[in-house]
């Protein structure tokens, strides 16, 4: 090859590399100027999207987690499993809320409550800086996320009560109010990891086998304790609700009737009735 076939063929590739950093760098200005130009589209505290100042959320997922009673090892791995699962099936913008549901009766607040932000795996990797929505991902949803699950999973704090109908409609009344903080303009679904024993010593037990009636929801519903316990029929965010039950005991029959019929009474879809 000739010398001046050499100079050419050098700065071709020279000029081929000089031409890709300057894309690259194009695109990862591109990318910062995009994400921190749409950063005032989203509500600080929360995550979710902002219109109008409205926060708004595509869809909402609501974890009740009952901490009356330890859970087993290896109950709380799955349950840890099957949580991380199901939030990371959520589309970016989903409000996820989780609870912890121990004896209190009122003044619930959230153990945690964010939206899904942009995830990294679907980031445009000409658009946006994958590091930078990595980096977002983990520090303000991700990190926090597997924390709280943890916590919730691992507290060991036994009570003397459980009382799981007053605490499912306290949540219910909260997340699900029709005049909420967060506007939800798609699905709603309801996970509830429990034994599903309600125990209120002195006004009604599941764990009485003296009463015949313990899983009776219409008794329940119809006695002066059961009937203030009901979810509200008239709430149109209850309606098509989705509610999976995870049990993290083997139960009777009975008792997931009367769960199931719990959540009929309001239009709600159980779609599971399952051991985790």
């Amino acid at each position: 090859m000739s010398r001046r076939h050499q100079r050419d063929h050098v700065s071709v590739w020279a000029v081929i590399a000089i031409v890709t950093m300057v894309l690259v760098t194009v695109s990862s200005i591109i990318g910062i100027g995009w994400f921190y130009l749409n950063e005032g589209e989203y509500d600080k505290v929360t995550g979710c999207r902002l219109e109008q100042n409205q926060k708004i959320a595509p869809s909402q997922l609501v974890v009740l987690m009952d901490v009356t009673d330890k859970l087993d090892e290896d109950v709380a791995e799955r349950v840890r499993g099957y949580l991380q699962e199901a939030i990371q099936e959520q589309p970016e913008g989903a409000l996820i809320e989780l609870y912890a549901l121990d004896e209190r009766i009122s003044n619930y607040d959230r153990s945690f409550l964010h939206c899904v932000p942009r995830k990294p795996n679907e980031a445009n990797k000409f658009t946006d800086n994958i590091d930078l929505v990595t980096q977002e991902f983990e520090r303000t949803f991700k990190g926090k996320l597997d924390v709280t699950i943890q916590r919730l999973t691992s507290m060991n704090s036994p009570r003397d009560r459980s009382p799981l109908c007053e605490m499912i409609k306290a949540v219910t009344i909260k997340s699900f109010a029709t005049k909420n903080d967060i506007k939800i303009t798609g699905s709603r679904r309801l996970i509830i990891v429990s034994d599903f024993m309600q125990h209120f010593p002195g006004k009604f037990s599941m764990y009485d086998k003296k009463n015949p009636d313990r899983y009776n929801y219409k008794k329940f519903a119809h006695s002066s304790y059961g009937s203030a316990l009901i979810l509200d029929s008239s709430n149109e965010n209850l309606r098509g609700l989705n509610v999976d039950l995870w049990y993290t005991n083997t139960m009777t029959s009975g008792n997931v009737r009367f769960w199931e019929d719990y959540f009929y009474e309001v239009h709600a879809l159980v779609n599971h009735a399952t051991r985790k």
